[in-house]
């Protein structure tokens, strides 16, 4: 992750007092370098046709469906099944080929989401991110964008050896997630437009 700082990394917090945005330091622990094949098992979706979903949350359809669309995070509906919980997910094929999202709770997806399981803990916020800023150097553009499971597999990010230190930064970027998104709500364009480059700052760093 965070490529050029291996000691610090900058914990973001907003103070409502006075609306100041505050950046403290915070010591880290040493990070390394691993490919996605040694973090996690390498899977994929399955088929779904769309009639078969609901397009509301239902006692009966309760499990969100996400397909290779990036609106609306990628929810297509939902589903009476799902196939997996807690895991990181990437679209395999098409424009949107080699974005990353993270999906907590159990969840359904289609055939053109490949998904990283994880029992270790590493389907966080943190490992997700970083992935998400490399996955789509690899897109294969011969035809149709694609970036399938074993190409995936061999790519390498670098993250905290400890997990604390990963849930700390997923946390952090969470935090601005949420802050981006009540701003939105509350319309405060210059507000938003600090707290995007923030993020993206970050991001970068990742």
């Amino acid at each position: 992750m965070f490529r050029h700082v291996h000691r610090w990394f900058p914990k973001v917090y907003a103070v409502p007092k006075d609306k100041v945005l505050k950046i403290n330091l915070i010591e880290t622990h040493p990070w390394e370098q691993r490919k996605v094949k040694d973090l996690f098992k390498v899977t994929r979706g399955y088929v779904l046709a769309a009639p078969e979903t609901s397009e509301n949350r239902t006692p009966e359809h309760p499990y969100p469906v996400y397909s290779s669309q990036t609106k609306n995070d990628g929810l297509m509906g939902y589903y009476k099944e799902y196939l997996y919980a807690d895991a990181i997910t990437w679209t395999t094929d098409g424009a949107n080929a080699g974005t990353v999202r993270l999906r907590p709770g159990k969840f359904y997806c289609t055939n053109v989401c490949g998904v990283l399981l994880s029992d270790d803990g590493y389907a966080n916020k943190a490992v997700t991110e970083a992935l998400n800023n490399i996955a789509w150097k690899h897109v294969s553009h011969v035809g149709n964008p694609k970036l399938m499971n074993n190409v995936i597999s061999e790519i390498a990010i670098s993250a905290p050896r400890s997990l604390e230190e990963q849930q700390r930064i997923s946390e952090l970027l969470a935090s601005i997630d949420n802050l981006i998104t009540l701003h939105q709500r509350k319309q405060k364009e210059p507000e938003i437009g600090l707290f995007h480059s923030i993020f993206k700052y970050i991001k970068k760093l990742l």
